[in-house]
């Protein structure tokens, strides 16, 4: 008994085990309506009240009606390091493929369970569960992942099939499931062609797109989803997803949150405005199209490229005030690379040049911020540097268009016609 009570008052004294500390704080950039940018942590977000942590600990308070959004700060405090966790007993899947919208929503997962429903598909995806996609909604639907960037939107007024084999079939699509249906062919001989999605590489939809509307998150792993009332709770965003059934939730930590936008009609990805006359700079006749990089900063923090000199006009929304963006020279380019980047906006039937920055090795980094006044169309230029055109790629990160929410989502241009399905 007395060495049972030894024992007994040896582990009593052997201190517990500390809890794990918690994980950093992540720093996300908030943006105001000002286009002004600062650094903060988010302490919680309830109603229209956002309330932060800035770098020299002080507490904030910030009304939603003052700030556009909040994204991941290009420099994170160090991080713990990762230990390995135990497998879910749910073995997660991979995507097979990616969903765009019509008003820029991305989500990489596959094809939902069930079969054709009529007007929409089901897609499902582990963040997202099974989302119900109405077919007027839907802009793209890449069958493989992760998707070819070399397809590019086509032109025309009907509906497109990229076969794997590089066959092309036009028509106009009435289901996707495991099945594709599309109605080929003239009025006087039309015919319906019906495809295993297993076939087909890439489904583009004649659709218009439109300005997002209400609260949009973006994650880290490429997801962007628009959602109802989010808010933020220790450390964990919620959202009640618009394309799902009221009950269900996106749930994600904020080490996974890439962008946060609280109102879509006040600010708009460049990604997402019409852009046409596409022309090379450099004396070729062809030019290669732009790279999206839809899925490495999704969304309102998305990347796009431009390949070489080249030029570029895109149609403003209506009421743009201003239009921010981060231009950089990939580090493969810091060798020869010297474009200059050129934004002119139109003014009656010409483009006047508002500003111009010169990229190289030596600085290979710059932050534009520039007033559009009145302007319908914005056109951006790549110039050839000193050392010509070899190495001259541009990136641009974070290209957003601030809108004046007064004045409505509707285009300054002349749109297009709607697309009726």
């Amino acid at each position: 008994m007395l060495a049972l009570l030894s024992m007994l008052v040896a582990l009593d004294a052997v201190p517990p085990k500390p809890d794990a500390p918690p994980p950093p704080s992540v720093y996300f950039s908030l943006l105001d309506a000002d286009g002004v940018r600062k650094t903060v942590t988010v302490q919680s977000l309830e109603g229209d009240t956002l309330a932060t942590i800035d770098l020299d600990g002080r507490r904030r308070t910030e009304q939603l009606s003052r700030v556009i959004m909040i994204s991941r700060a290009a420099v994170q405090p160090p991080q713990l390091p990762k230990f390995a966790v135990p497998a879910s007993d749910t073995p997660t899947q991979a995507p097979t493929g990616v969903l765009y919208t019509i008003d820029g929503q991305v989500i990489a997962g596959g094809m939902g369970p069930g079969g054709a429903e009529k007007d929409s598909l089901l897609w499902r995806s582990e963040l997202t569960g099974t989302l119900r996609v109405p077919l007027d909604l839907l802009k793209r639907l890449d069958c493989t992942y992760p998707p070819n960037r070399m397809l590019d939107v086509p032109a025309g007024t009907t509906d497109t099939l990229f076969l794997r084999n590089g066959d092309v079939v036009n028509g106009f699509i009435d289901s996707i499931a495991e099945n594709v249906r599309i109605e080929s062919g003239t009025d006087n001989a039309k015919q319906t062609v019906t495809l295993p999605l297993e076939r087909i590489e890439a489904i583009f939809l004649a659709q218009n797109l439109t300005p997002a509307k209400g609260a949009v998150v973006s994650t880290r792993g490429g997801i962007v989803v628009q959602v109802r009332s989010p808010v933020i709770r220790n450390r964990s965003v919620e959202g009640a997803l618009t394309l799902a059934n009221k009950n269900e939730k996106l749930v994600i930590n904020d080490s996974d949150l890439e962008t946060l936008v609280f109102d879509a009609s006040r600010v708009q990805p460049l990604t997402l405005c019409n852009y046409h006359d596409v022309v090379s700079m450099n004396g070729q006749a062809w030019t290669q199209p732009i790279d999206f990089h839809q899925m490495s900063r999704s969304g309102f923090g998305s990347e796009l490229e431009f390949p070489g000199p080249m030029r570029v006009d895109w149609d403003l929304p209506k009421g743009s005030r201003r239009v921010l963006m981060h231009a950089e020279l990939p580090h493969s380019c810091r060798t020869w690379g010297d474009p200059e980047l050129v934004l002119s906006l139109k003014q009656g039937t010409s483009f006047k040049e508002v500003k111009r920055v010169r990229l190289s090795g030596d600085a290979p980094e710059a932050d534009l911020n520039v007033e559009l006044g009145d302007a319908a169309q914005m056109r951006m230029t790549v110039e050839a540097g000193k050392a010509g055109p070899i190495q001259d790629r541009v990136v641009l990160h974070r290209a957003l268009i601030l809108i004046d929410a007064a004045a409505g989502d509707k285009s300054k241009a002349t749109p297009p016609p709607p697309t009726l399905r």
